[in-house]
């Protein structure tokens, strides 16, 4: 689809459009249902109290010029690609249990087949107050739910054509983008698009409260999810631009339903989202990498992981009595002794030991045993299972080559099954981690990976002797 009819008009809007910072005066451009996105630095994320912890810490960002649907995908431009393509969504497609237990805790049974077929998850209100974690209180697993059925079978899109397409996951939308020649935004450009160029606006609007004045966007009002007043006038979903758009534009850029972006959630090729990459690091440690990652590595290499046990042996140099891999000296004497955080943790980070992020291996002294990184830089996977209590178990007797606790236990996550993380990572610091110290325990569950872990291997003494 052509975007831009002329070069002049291009040239026009990068010249009154794609070079200030803040947009206040912003003229909206629209062609063929798009609206220009001028290019512009942010402050990304949140720091307010209702921030969760994936939005923390604000930092800088910098989005070149694009342009942008001006409303979200309706259910008739949707229905005109599958007209076209025969195109059948994730939700009409029964699930591949062998594919889907791929993503799953090992020994998780297999659900019955009543599950196991076309469906989607719908909305379901409640009769009254319901624990608020409890999501399947209010989402369904509806067999039949799809983009044409949005609450099950005996639904219907008609109607509806200009409410937006919903029942879609990121590979339905991915192929629409495909066929119609456009894409999937960034996270970042969502964002920034949906600040309209403002640098402390907390919503698409502005920062007047949600319930303050005309409704602004369709949301749930009342007690959720039981009680809906409707003051926007909707339940479910409402006709795309039904609402005031923001400067830039764009029309519902809150509300009415979530929208897809393109980025993943981070990953080990691009371990600070989708617009970074692994290109001129590859001496750095291999990060997200859950623990069922490195046992498949680990696997394919005929290596293993290490147990906490001689993980903590190996750390410690052969030495009772150090507090650290290097020994007993502070850690701001001398000359940096691994990849931490050193100054004020989350917002100063004074970067003595020359990194920010993670650091090349063996960028620092080994340890009396040759071993390298035992401190900071990433976090790493041990064999064993975490139990809180495992210590006291083991306390009035001398442990042979202990494996671990037989199953996870952690009385604050009591229902995580856990694994056991050792040595520390570049966002340890002394005001709230010390991870780096020989003795430090971390946990996380085995299906996560996180831009500060990662792991090492090693291998029987007796598969060594002969080589």
């Amino acid at each position: 689809m052509q975007q831009v009819t002329s070069l002049g008009l291009l040239f026009f809007l990068m010249l009154i459009l794609g070079c200030k910072k803040n947009h206040p005066n912003h003229k909206i451009v629209v062609q063929n249902g798009m609206v220009w996105i001028p290019s512009g630095d942010f402050q990304m994320g949140s720091n307010d109290a209702q921030a969760r912890k994936d939005e923390f810490p604000e930092h800088a960002v910098h989005v070149d010029a694009f342009w942008m649907d001006q409303t979200e995908v309706t259910n008739n431009d949707f229905a005109a690609f599958v007209s076209a393509t025969g195109y059948i969504t994730t939700a009409e497609i029964p699930p591949n249990w062998e594919q889907l237990k791929k993503e799953l805790p090992p020994e998780t049974p297999k659900p019955h087949d009543s599950i196991l077929q076309a469906a989607s998850l719908v909305f379901i209100p409640t009769d009254g107050p319901v624990n608020l974690k409890a999501y399947n209180s209010w989402w369904k697993w509806q067999p039949k739910a799809s983009w044409k059925h949005p609450k099950g079978p005996n639904s219907s899109i008609q109607g509806k054509g200009n409410h937006p397409v919903v029942h879609i996951s990121w590979f339905d939308a991915q192929a629409y983008a495909a066929w119609i020649g456009k894409r999937l935004p960034t996270e970042a450009e969502w964002e920034w698009a949906a600040r309209g160029g403002k640098q402390t606006v907390e919503y698409p609007w502005g920062n007047e409260d949600l319930i303050q004045g005309n409704p602004k966007a369709n949301i749930w009002e009342g007690a959720f999810p039981y009680q809906n007043t409707q003051r926007d006038m909707f339940f479910y979903t409402a006709p795309v631009a039904s609402f005031k758009p923001n400067p830039f534009g764009l029309y519902d850029m809150a509300g009415n339903v979530w929208e897809w972006c393109s980025d993943w959630y981070a990953s080990w090729k691009h371990p600070k989202g989708p617009n970074s990459s692994i290109q001129g690091k590859g001496n750095h440690p291999v990060v997200h990498i859950s623990w069922f990652d490195a046992q498949a590595y680990a696997a394919w290499i005929g290596k293993r992981l290490p147990t906490e046990a001689e993980w903590e042996w190996a750390a410690r140099g052969g030495k009772q009595t150090v507090e650290y891999p290097w020994g007993n000296e502070d850690l701001i004497q001398g000359n940096p002794k691994a990849n931490i955080w050193e100054g004020a943790f989350p917002y100063q980070n004074t970067q003595r030991d020359m990194f920010f992020y993670t650091a090349p291996v063996a960028s620092f002294k080994p340890n009396p045993f040759g071993l390298y990184d035992m401190a900071g830089n990433v976090w790493e996977w041990c064999s064993d299972w975490y139990a809180f209590d495992y210590y006291s178990q083991l306390k009035k007797r001398k442990s042979m080559n202990p494996k671990g606790p037989e199953k996870s236990y952690d009385p604050y996550q009591p229902y995580q099954k856990q694994k056991v993380m050792r040595g520390g990572s570049f966002l340890c610091n002394d005001s709230y981690c010390a991870g780096y110290r020989v003795a430090a325990r971390m946990k996380s569950s085995p299906d996560t990976g996180l831009q500060h872990t990662g792991f090492r291997l090693v291998k029987e003494a007796i598969e060594m002797a002969g080589k």
